[in-house]
C-alpha cells in the first residue's frame, strides 16, 4: 500500500527525477536480479577462507561499476594517481547507500574487506549478508570494539586486503564531515598501512538516505595522499590529523 509520505515526497519531485528515479530503479533491478545467483553461492555456500579469491573480486569490482554505470551519474574522481598497488585502509566520508559502490569501485580487484556497524544487522538483508562480507564492529563497549579491530588486523594480514572503513559510522545528509571513530587509527599503527582518504562530495543529494527517489546530480571525489602514522603521534593525533584533511576540503 502506498503511504502518505510517500504520496507526499512524490508531489513534490519534478518529472524529470520521477522519470529518472524509475529508469535508474530499474536498472537496478535488473542488476540485482543478475547478482542474486552468483552472490548466493559466493556468500552463502562457499566457506570464508575460499571466499577471498581472485574472482570474487573480480566479480565484487564488476558489480560496484555496473551500479555506478546504471545511475548514470557524472562522477568527477581526482587523485586516482594516490592509490597504492599494495594494501592500503580507505577512509570515506557517509552521505548515501551510494557510498559503498562508489568506494569499493576504488579498490578495484585488489582482495578488500568492509567494516560496518553491527547494529545494522537489524535491517533486511543485512542481517544475512554483512556476517558473511564484512566485519561486524560492535561499539557496545571499548572491550568489543578493540575485538572487532584485532579481528580484522588478523583478517588483512592473511589475506594481504584493504580495508573499507565509513568512520563516521552512520550517513548524514547535510554535506558536511562529522566526528571520527578512532580504529582506523589502531588499524594503520597495527598493520603498518597507510590510510587512503576519500572525501565524496553530493551524494546525499543524488541519492538520499530512506527515500525511493533519486536525483540527477554531478558528484565530485578528492582521493588524497597516503597518509602514515608517524612514530611520535598518537593514535587519537593521527585521527584528528586524517579528520582534518577532510575538513580543508570543504573549504
Amino acid at each position: 500500500m502506498i503511504s502518505l509520505a510517500f504520496i507526499t515526497q512524490m508531489s513534490k519531485m519534478s518529472i524529470k527525477s520521477i522519470l529518472y528515479t524509475l529508469f535508474v530503479r530499474f536498472w537496478f533491478a535488473v542488476i540485482i536480479a543478475l547478482a542474486t545467483i552468483p552472490t548466493v553461492i559466493l556468500v552463502f555456500l562457499v566457506p570464508q577462507k575460499y571466499r577471498y579469491n581472485k574472482f570474487y573480486f573480480w566479480a565484487s569490482h564488476a558489480l560496484y561499476k555496473t551500479v555506478l554505470w546504471a545511475s548514470f551519474l557524472p562522477i568527477d574522481i581526482k587523485g586516482k594517481e594516490h592509490i597504492p598497488k599494495d594494501s592500503a585502509i580507505f577512509v570515506a566520508n557517509h552521505s548515501s547507500s551510494f557510498d559503498v559502490a562508489l568506494l569499493g569501485s576504488l579498490a578495484k580487484t585488489h582482495p578488500h574487506v568492509w567494516l560496518a556497524m553491527k547494529w545494522l544487522i537489524q535491517f533486511f538483508p543485512f542481517r544475512f549478508l554483512l556476517p558473511r562480507t564484512a566485519v561486524l564492529v560492535d561499539m557496545s563497549s571499548p572491550q568489543k570494539g578493540v575485538r572487532s579491530l584485532i579481528k580484522t588486523i588478523n583478517l588483512v594480514k592473511e589475506h594481504d586486503m584493504h580495508v573499507m572503513i565509513f568512520p563516521e559510522g552512520a550517513r548524514h545528509t547535510d554535506g558536511k564531515v562529522h566526528d571520527f571513530f578512532g580504529g582506523f587509527a589502531l588499524l594503520a599503527k597495527k598493520t603498518g598501512y597507510p590510510v587512503i582518504p576519500v572525501r565524496m562530495f553530493n551524494l546525499e543529494k543524488a541519492y538520499p538516505p530512506e527515500t525511493f527517489w533519486m536525483h540527477y546530480h554531478p558528484i565530485k571525489v578528492n582521493i588524497g595522499e597516503p597518509m602514515r602514522m608517524r612514530e611520535d603521534e598518537t593514535d587519537v593525533e593521527f585521527k584528528d590529523r586524517v579528520h582534518r584533511w577532510f575538513i580543508q576540503q570543504e573549504e
